[in-house]
């Protein structure tokens, strides 16, 4: 447990409470943003699903899972 001196606090207080410069921060949303997270989700699956052979894919469309030995990887 890590303890502070009251006196570090009362200064901090004291610089920090009638300190005169301040930050405002304005943050306008993207109007595409949604499209564009779902346009990148779709190029990664289609990008994906262009490396499986057809019996790859027939497995994942049977069971959601990729046996080969060399991807041991779960798509869903």
């Amino acid at each position: 447990m890590h303890y502070v001196d009251i006196s570090s606090i009362k200064l901090l207080w004291r610089l920090f409470q009638n300190n005169p410069h301040k930050l405002t921060l304005v943050m306008t949303p993207e109007q595409d943003y949604d499209k564009n997270c779902r346009d990148a989700e779709m190029r990664k699956l289609m990008k994906k699903v262009s490396a499986l052979s057809f019996d790859e894919k027939e497995n994942v469309f049977n069971t959601g899972n990729i046996t080969d030995n060399s991807r041991s990887t779960r798509l869903f």
